[in-house]
């Protein structure tokens, strides 16, 4: 039994779509956007595996050290506004 035996028994998208009630694409671009949507998707899911995967640290140590690095920007974005509040006051 050849693949091509065995895929010809299973529906094609068109008829998946009419059993379920959703309506054709009119034209193939939405179905090329759709696909691209799709396979940018699936990129980023696999970039992001990838990513935890191939990390030189553990996820906890990572995780930790994001934490302290947007705690930090936060803190020095705090401080800025402070000091141009203050800077506002002063020359007020």
């Amino acid at each position: 039994m050849k693949i091509d035996d065995i895929l010809s028994r299973f529906p094609t998208r068109e008829e998946v779509s009419k059993l379920v009630g959703l309506r054709q694409p009119q034209s193939g671009l939405q179905d090329e956007v759709l696909t691209m949507f799709g396979a940018f998707g699936a990129g980023l899911l696999l970039g992001a595996g990838l990513a935890l995967l191939l990390a030189p640290k553990p996820g906890q140590d990572l995780r930790r050290e994001l934490a302290e690095k947007l705690n930090h920007a936060s803190e020095t974005i705090r401080n800025s506004r402070h000091e141009e509040s203050a800077e506002t006051a002063a020359t007020a």
